[in-house]
């Protein structure tokens, strides 16, 4: 396990204001600002920083092929349009330099390899990596990569993935040694998502319906999300009608996923750059994923104190105490998460007290302000130990 993270739970002391130094300089290459948990997780993460302390650029690869996220002020955009992988290396070490980077923070495999060598041609300020996940239960990795990749994790100053399930998956696919990452979890703001103090108004505003119960899966329409189960369970478990009405936000129509879908059961609520209302509105929050590394949809969710049914896969079971803050039912099986989700529709009282479980669990150990001081502790470490802080050539 890397020095800088030996004892994640002690955060380096403030920079002191008096001193004669210039803030930490993190430039954070991803591949787009799009409507997905990890980019909105980052944003979240850097906005809690101060700018006195941290500055942070993020650069962006490529053309933007879906709505962006709202930005913090705070943090500075940039884009790299260029198509070819080679021109977006060089371009990166541009910014990388123009940034006097002290810490270049990679998310994810995809953009390891090109940052590694960009930050190389930038004069080699040190890399962090954070893992969050994979597009699908069976995703390998090619076997002339993973030598590559590997080369490229023991560069890094620092290494860590959002869950136990990540560490475990990524360890294993690239034969790294057990503890070279380590665990930082996702965080939720918990005063911008919480119950609302009167739900049904926030039905009327949505134009929902406020005389049956409202059962919300919020994530984009790709087969990992296993949007297709849950609509299966809805029709299996005969949810529609004045039973319930299940409101699918984030997805746009696809017929090879979703198929025909009934409007009295079914509601698609499209893209949507704020989801807080709709899961306030929530009796029932349904995450049916085939694989999670961890799940910000959930802990938003849990956090504005819905009832829960999640799949017992990835960094869910982490975040879930089966029958205390949700129900864990097993992923691709409509029947069981059908059964699941009549047993919470039959019993108001118990979808209430789950719903408050899980409000509490997320804050006792799932703040936003303690991702934040975490990731900001392993900049200044990681920082301090090449040029000292703010010390980027």
């Amino acid at each position: 396990m890397p020095a800088v993270l030996d004892d994640p739970n002690v955060v380096a002391p403030p920079a002191d204001p008096a001193a004669d130094r210039r803030p930490i300089s993190v430039v954070h290459p991803i591949w787009e600002l799009a409507y997905a948990g990890t980019e909105g997780q980052m944003l979240r993460v850097l906005g809690c920083f101060d700018q006195r302390e941290i500055l942070s650029t993020i650069v962006v690869r490529g053309d933007q092929s879906e709505a962006p996220q709202s930005v913090p002020a705070s943090i500075q955009v940039e884009r790299c349009d260029s198509t070819r992988r080679s021109g977006f290396v060089l371009a990166l070490a541009d910014r990388i330099r123009r940034c006097r980077a002290d810490v270049v923070h990679v998310r994810g495999l995809g953009m390891l390899l090109d940052a590694a060598v960009a930050a190389r041609l930038a004069g080699s300020p040190p890399l962090v990596f954070s893992f969050h996940g994979v597009e699908s239960p069976g995703q390998r990795i090619p076997r002339w990569r993973r030598p590559l990749l590997r080369a490229a994790l023991n560069r890094c100053a620092a290494r860590w993935a959002v869950s136990e399930a990540a560490r475990r998956w990524i360890e294993g696919a690239l034969d790294l040694p057990s503890g070279m990452f380590d665990v930082v979890t996702n965080g939720v703001d918990t005063t911008a998502f919480r119950p609302a103090p009167d739900r049904q108004r926030v039905r009327r505003e949505l134009g929902l319906p406020i005389d049956r119960p409202i059962i919300v899966s919020v994530g984009r329409v790709k087969p990992v999300k296993g949007h297709s189960v849950l609509l299966e369970a809805v029709r299996r478990g005969g949810l529609g009608g004045d039973r319930a009405l299940t409101v699918l936000v984030g997805a746009t129509y696809d017929g090879r996923q979703l198929g025909e879908l009934d409007p009295s059961a079914v509601k698609l609520a499209g893209r949507r750059a704020d989801v807080r209302p709709w899961l306030q509105a929530a009796d029932i929050f349904v995450l049916p994923s085939l694989w999670e590394g961890m799940s910000n949809a959930l802990l938003e969710a849990m956090a504005c104190g819905a009832a829960v049914v999640a799949t017992n896969v990835g960094g869910n079971p982490e975040l879930i105490h089966d029958g205390r803050t949700g129900l864990l039912v097993p992923p691709s099986d409509a029947a069981a998460l059908a059964l699941a989700l009549r047993a919470l529709l039959a019993d108001p009282q118990r979808r209430a007290e789950l719903g408050r479980a899980a409000r509490a669990s997320v804050e006792a150990g799932h703040r936003i302000e303690t991702a934040a001081a975490r990731t900001a502790g392993v900049y200044r470490r990681v920082a301090a130990m090449s040029d000292g802080i703010g010390g980027g050539s």
